[in-house]
């Protein structure tokens, strides 16, 4: 867990960027950390522009990581470590990542600790 713990660090003191520092390859940079491989691996964004662009091919953001993982898990029992879930915040959907009993969120403010009984869904690769 070490690599993880450097992307936590590393996203806690890095402003926000879109397609560098923002919800999504926070979430994805978590995975490739526990389960060490991308799941954004052929996407790529440099701006909010960018990112609404992806975000609307799909429908929305549920549906974009339904394309890159797969179904979510069943229920939040079964979410480990480095999972990634999705929250909704002030009207807005944003990708996550489990730690232990919180979801790590990464917003426009910062990274943020909420509990993990917000995650409207949760993804793993150990479904």
């Amino acid at each position: 867990m070490n690599a993880l713990r450097e992307v936590i660090d590393r996203y806690s003191v890095e402003p926000f960027e879109y397609g560098i520092s923002d919800c999504c390859t926070f979430a994805a940079e978590c995975w490739c950390a526990v389960y060490g491989y991308s799941p954004l691996a052929d996407l790529g964004w440099d701006n909010k522009a960018d990112a609404d662009a992806i975000l609307a091919k799909h429908g929305n953001l549920y549906a974009a990581i339904v394309h890159a993982l797969g179904a979510p898990l069943s229920t939040n029992a079964e979410a480990r470590t480095g999972d990634v879930a999705l929250v909704y915040y002030n009207g807005t959907r944003l990708a996550a990542v489990v730690a232990g009993s919180v979801l790590l969120v990464r917003t426009e403010t910062g990274l943020m600790e909420w509990p993990l009984r917000w995650a409207t869904a949760i993804w793993s690769a150990n479904a």
